[in-house]
């Protein structure tokens, strides 16, 4: 039986970080530089035996589908009688009962003649089709999990093939940010050996995976899905008469009905974004203390860049790990990145979590939801998931500076025109707007030429099923709020466009 479980690697990867982290603990920036460039990848492409098991279970799968199609088309079904009392006009079926339960019951009569008795409603079966039986039950949790694994696969695989096209850079780029290019060097040498190698993979992966996703997808308004994808009892797979043609069901074993994404611990997440934190804000032009020490597995730092200083904090509780930031310029603005992807917490706990550690505003961080609102997608197989960070701290310098003399993403100085603070060395502008629905103020970031240039449109049209990850990073990470597919920028406070 092949299952469909979360991916469990032998070397997996960010127990590897956690494990290094606690043999290299307290060190200062400059030791923690060292470490990146010689000892520590922050990001990975997984191994071939990774990928030839994703191949294996993809070929299941396909092998599947006709199986699959047949049963949304013509499924189990259970009919149930159910007695009604209908208008006579309307009654489709008689029996005996009907005949015996009308001469018990003379409010049912209209009139009584030497001829007999005339009714005006009679006890009629109706026929109902009940889908919620146990196989179907079981079918529709084969489906969903298969839709989870496709899910996270395509999105790993996507990461991968926009990261072959983005290692295409332009040096002279300004709009790039200074030290963008030298994170690079220390981060992705890995990758460049490892895409040439599997880039015609990662192309074949996606089609199947597409193929896949759409034949399933089209047919999940059908009845047998919509009314069991509701049913919350618990189940064990037993093989039945009507299971055993079921082909389709070695695809997933009975434990990985409820799918669970991924197989890391709490501690091996949290100590990741922690290192991934620090490299993110040292190569954003902030500096830290050469005498700090750095505990990266509870961070309690400061840095500064210019006139901003900068707090890092992790902060624990029983059901939430996360990393308080604590931007001041002319005012504070503190921004709570939490650590989420373990958690399928109710809005009751994570309300009180924030009730009990105060921030203006809270990202969810997590290797999951892709494009989400309010999430922040971080993953080691995701070499952007550093410049996401990077977006954040952008934002939190803008909304604790108030006078705007400065650019915090280059450090040159801003200027103001067309209701707009405009740096001229790094082409960004910094626009202050109020939202149209709430009244409520707040900042929108945009570079003075778009960045769509024609290769890139190009790209769009050849990788269509890439159009999300070459959206993102439309304006290189630098627009702290989310933009639509033409650019135009998309109200944080009601997610709405106002022309």
């Amino acid at each position: 039986m092949v299952s469909i479980n979360h991916y469990h690697r032998d070397d997996n990867e960010y127990s590897l970080i956690l494990d290094f982290i606690k043999k290299i603990n307290n060190i200062n920036y400059k030791q923690f530089d060292h470490h990146i460039i010689n000892d520590i990848s922050l990001f990975n492409i997984p191994s071939d035996a990774y990928f030839s098991a994703i191949e294996k279970r993809l070929h299941v799968i396909l092998n599947a589908l006709p199986s699959i199609k047949r049963i949304f088309s013509r499924p189990c079904v259970y009919l149930k009688d159910k007695y009604e009392i209908a208008p006579v006009e309307a009654v489709r079926v008689v029996n005996n009962n009907t005949l015996s339960h009308v001469s018990y019951h003379t409010e049912l009569w209209d009139n009584v003649t030497s001829e007999g008795i005339k009714p005006r409603k009679l006890l009629t079966i109706e026929k109902k089709e009940n889908y919620e039986i146990y196989e179907n039950i079981i079918f529709t949790r084969v489906i969903r999990s298969v839709l989870s694994y496709l899910d996270e696969i395509l999105v790993l695989i996507k990461d991968l093939l926009y990261d072959c096209q983005d290692l295409n850079f332009n040096i002279l780029d300004r709009t790039h940010h200074k030290l963008y290019f030298l994170a690079l060097g220390k981060l992705h040498i890995e990758y460049v050996l490892a895409y040439e190698k599997h880039f015609t993979r990662f192309s074949e992966f996606i089609e199947t995976l597409l193929f896949i996703e759409k034949t399933i997808k089209q047919r999940l308004k059908s009845d047998v899905y919509r009314k069991c994808i509701k049913n919350k009892s618990k189940l064990k797979l037993k093989k039945t008469n009507e299971i055993e043609k079921f082909k389709f069901i070695d695809v997933i074993s009975d434990e990985n009905f409820n799918y669970i994404s991924h197989e890391i611990s709490k501690e091996e997440y949290a100590s990741y974004i922690n290192v991934l934190l620090i490299f993110s804000i040292g190569h954003f032009n902030f500096s830290f203390d050469e005498n700090d020490k750095l505990d990266l597995l509870d961070l309690d730092s400061k840095c500064s860049y210019l006139d901003w200083t900068l707090s890092i904090k992790n902060v624990y509780d029983e059901v939430f790990t996360s990393a308080l930031l604590t931007f001041n310029k002319n005012k504070e603005y503190s921004i709570c990145m939490i650590y989420d992807n373990f958690t399928q917490n109710s809005e009751k706990a994570i309300e009180e979590f924030k009730a009990r550690v105060k921030a203006d505003e809270y990202v969810f961080v997590s290797t999951e939801g892709y494009g989400k609102d309010g999430n922040l997608y971080i993953s080691i197989y995701d070499i952007d998931s550093f410049r996401r960070i990077q977006q954040v701290l952008l934002k939190g310098m803008i909304y604790s500076d108030e006078k705007f003399e400065v650019c915090p993403f280059c450090g040159n100085k801003l200027t103001y025109s067309n209701e707009s603070y405009n740096c001229s060395v790094c082409r960004g502008s910094i626009l202050k707007k109020k939202c149209k629905e709430t009244n409520h103020e707040y900042y929108a970031t945009v570079i003075n030429n778009d960045l769509l240039s024609k290769k890139n449109k190009e790209l769009l049209k050849k990788y269509t099923h890439l159009n999300d990850r070459f959206n993102e990073a439309r304006y290189h990470y630098r627009n702290i709020t989310k933009i639509t597919n033409d650019g135009k920028i998309i109200c944080p406070k009601c997610n709405k466009v106002h022309e």
